[in-house]
């Protein structure tokens, strides 16, 4: 079976709240091809709702790195490592995000979160001023497993 049809099985299973069989069809479609970035996004969004965040992360990763230059992994990755207890690494995927696109508040106000929480007050209130001058202009839509295919595609850097 093509991966790609395999995906979307996967994710209508997902938004069905059928979790464990929405990631074995992304495994299946991961087998077929293991580069798809956008399963790997979706499997780690899923893990992440269950609140298994290693394997979450190790699936954040596997999509960064098929998809580099696509921000919505590294920001999901940032807060697997972010619950992990990885505060560095987690800093690191943020600040990629923010390379990728600078107008990401939520990656800036995660980043602030955890700056405020080590201490780097002033850093902190940077990123949160930041933030705050984004959220005059942009407002964000919810975000769970089910809608993370759409998530993935709009965060594609043009």
């Amino acid at each position: 079976m093509d991966p790609d049809d395999l995906l979307n099985q996967g994710l209508e299973l997902a938004e069905e709240g059928r979790f464990e069989e929405a990631i074995a069809r992304l495994d299946q479609a991961l087998q077929a091809d293991p580069t798809l970035a956008r399963a790997w996004y979706v499997k780690g969004c899923m893990l992440g709702q269950m609140d298994r965040h290693e394997e979450a992360a190790k699936a954040y990763l596997q999509a960064t790195r098929h998809a580099p230059d696509v921000a919505q992994p590294w920001f999901n990755l940032g807060n697997s490592m972010q619950a992990l207890g990885e505060f560095e690494q987690a800093l690191q995927c943020f600040d990629m995000v923010l390379q990728i696109n600078p107008e990401d508040a939520d990656a800036l106000i995660n980043k602030g979160r955890i700056l405020d929480d080590r201490g780097d007050s002033a850093e902190a209130v940077v990123c949160y001023d930041r933030a705050l001058a984004l959220a005059r202009t942009i407002s964000w839509a919810g975000r769970t497993g089910a809608t993370a295919s759409r998530r993935w595609a709009s965060s594609r850097k043009p």
